[in-house]
């Protein structure tokens, strides 16, 4: 919807004086005011581009924004409030509703939309969060996914997905590899599928562990403000708990404690953008290892790989991995983001779609 409100907001300032927007603003809703939305007195003319912004902003469903652009049609070559309606760029904007399904009937003079494609964008918007916290038949999941995304044409779908869970086992990781190649597909990158997803596993990984690694130290020294004189301890037995048991213990104490993480995937016509959000704080050492760490890979990625920090419990080789493939992608300046707030973390990466659709597809 943003495109649309986009594309309208300059073909109303282009075509409309503020009398005339506010004028085919009211036959679409009688109760609309221009002046009292847009905060300009009765007595004064509100310019045309703060009368398209204040529409656009105005209507937020976007079929009184097809129903608004319909009257614009209307009353083309009409003349009203001193001056003769000429649409500039309508051409264009239908093009753009072609693209969401938006037919224009020329016998009606009214947009139809394809019901198909409206039921389809209504079931992905409702996958956020896609919450796989519980177990559920994920086969069934990733093939109604896919049934949808047949009424949903290449190039429409501009998405963002919230995927929640407390760990990756086989199981999620399979339908996470799958979705993100179905959804690469829909914007013709699913050649790199394996590139993509393996920076998305390396993130939610360590999202995962970091997670584990909160709760296993909570465990042992309790509520101390005191973490960091015996933090090494700490992940000497963290590292042997995983040796010994895998993250079997772990993953049950995050289900116990609903300590879950995000992963935030989205594209848009720039960018695709992985982020893995903790909510957790992340503590003072924690902070400091892994700020050195970014700053290490961005300086020299080669002597990263040869910085052997057992206790970084893979992190740093799921990094440099990160560091290695992005850079493949032209994404040497600061390719690894990392946001700290009080109560949470988030770490990502974005790639340039430009840059990504000029590399020839393989493993980084």
């Amino acid at each position: 919807m943003k495109d649309i409100k986009r594309h309208l907001t300059r073909l109303i300032s282009l075509s409309l004086n503020g009398d005339q927007a506010n004028y085919i603003a009211e036959q679409v809703d009688s109760t609309f005011n221009l002046h009292r939305e847009s905060g300009f007195r009765e007595s004064m003319s509100v310019p045309a581009q703060v009368a398209a912004e204040t529409i656009v902003e105005y209507f937020t469903k976007e079929e009184d924004l097809i129903r608004y652009f319909e009257h614009m049609l209307d009353r083309e070559g009409v003349f009203l409030f001193n001056s003769t309606i000429s649409l500039k760029g309508s051409e264009k904007f239908m093009e753009l509703l072609a693209k969401k399904r938006w037919i224009f009937d020329r016998d009606l003079r009214q947009f139809l939309r394809d019901p198909f494609y409206q039921e389809s964008i209504n079931f992905f918007n409702s996958l956020s969060p896609l919450d796989l916290r519980q177990d559920i038949d994920l086969d069934a999941m990733i093939h109604k996914i896919q049934q949808h995304g047949e009424n949903i044409h290449e190039m429409d779908l501009e998405w963002s997905i919230v995927i929640r869970l407390y760990g990756l086992d086989r199981k999620r990781d399979e339908f996470l590899r799958r979705l993100v190649e179905f959804l690469l597909s829909k914007q013709k990158l699913e050649a790199h599928t394996f590139n993509i997803y393996t920076c998305l596993k390396e993130v939610a990984t360590n999202a995962g562990k970091a997670n584990y690694k909160h709760l296993f130290t909570r465990s042992i020294l309790g509520d101390s403000e005191d973490m960091e004189s015996g933090y090494r301890d700490v992940l000497e037995q963290f590292k042997k708990e995983i040796e010994d048991n895998g993250d079997a213990n772990l993953l049950k104490m995050a289900q116990d404690e609903d300590l879950y993480f995000d992963i935030v995937f989205k594209s848009n016509a720039g960018s695709v953008s992985i982020w893995v959000c903790n909510y957790i704080p992340i503590s003072r050492v924690e902070k400091q290892r892994l700020v050195t760490r970014l700053r290490l890979n961005h300086f020299d990625t080669g002597s990263a790989f040869d910085q052997g920090d057992q206790l970084m419990e893979g992190a740093g080789l799921g990094l440099n991995l990160i560091m290695k493939i992005m850079a493949a992608y032209g994404e040497s300046t600061e390719p690894i983001k990392a946001v700290f707030y009080p109560d949470s973390t988030k770490i990502g990466f974005v790639l340039d779609r430009q840059k990504v659709l000029a590399r020839k597809p393989g493993p980084g």
